[in-house]
C-alpha cells in the first residue's frame, strides 16, 4: 500500500511539474533582451547562416536554431512559436528524470526530493519556458545518462551519431559525453 501511495505521489509531482511549465508557457510573457536578440537571428537568418556566428552577441547551437526557425515558419512569428520547443524539451526532461529516479534510487522515499527539485525549481521552470537553448541543455544532460542506464550496450557508431547530434543541439553536452566516455573506459578496463 505504501509503495502505491509513493508511486501516486511521484506521479503527482511529475504531472504538477508539467502543468506548471504549461501554465508559465501560456502566460505569454514578453521576451527579454537576450530572447529578443536570439529571435531576431531566427527571423533574419537562413538555415545555412546558423552554421556561422550569430548576430547581436548571441550563441545558439545549429540544430536548436534550425528547429526554432522551422517553428517560426510553421506557426508564425510570435512568443508561443518561439517557446514551443523549449517547453517540449523541459517537459520531456522532467519525464526522463522521473524515469531516471525510478531506475537509480532504490528508496521510494528518497525519490521525492530530486524529482521535486527538478519539477519545481524556479531555474528549471524559467529556462524551460525561454527562447534560449537552456532547456535543450537540461534535456540532454538528463537524456545522455538515461541512455547509459537504459541501454548501456549500444554500438559505438550509435554513440557517435548520438554524440554528434548532441553537440550540435546542446553545447554543454560535450561535458556529459566526456563523462560517459570515461565511464565506459573505466568499465572496459575493469572487465579486462
Amino acid at each position: 500500500m505504501r509503495t502505491r501511495i509513493n508511486t501516486y505521489f511521484l506521479l503527482l509531482i511529475l504531472l504538477t511539474g508539467v502543468l506548471v511549465r504549461i501554465v508559465v508557457y501560456w502566460q505569454n510573457r514578453s521576451l527579454f533582451l537576450d530572447e529578443a536578440n536570439l529571435a531576431r537571428n531566427f527571423v533574419e537568418k537562413s538555415y545555412t547562416d546558423f552554421l556561422l556566428p550569430l548576430a547581436y552577441e548571441q550563441y545558439s547551437p545549429p540544430i536548436f536554431s534550425w528547429i526554432e526557425k522551422a517553428q517560426l515558419q510553421w506557426w508564425g512569428v510570435h512568443e508561443y512559436a518561439l517557446r514551443l520547443f523549449p517547453v517540449w524539451c523541459s517537459v520531456l526532461a522532467l519525464v526522463l528524470f522521473y524515469q531516471l529516479c525510478l531506475r537509480l534510487i532504490d528508496n521510494v522515499y528518497l525519490r521525492w526530493f530530486p524529482l521535486w527539485l527538478v519539477a519545481f525549481s524556479g531555474w528549471f521552470i524559467r529556462y524551460g519556458t525561454e527562447v534560449k537553448q537552456y532547456s535543450a541543455d537540461i534535456l540532454l544532460g538528463i537524456l545522455l545518462p538515461y541512455l547509459v542506464v537504459r541501454a548501456p550496450i549500444l554500438a559505438p557508431w550509435k554513440w557517435a551519431v548520438i554524440g554528434v547530434t548532441a553537440v550540435w543541439l546542446s553545447m554543454p553536452s560535450v561535458f556529459f559525453l566526456a563523462g560517459i566516455g570515461l565511464y565506459f573506459l573505466y568499465k572496459y578496463t575493469i572487465e579486462q
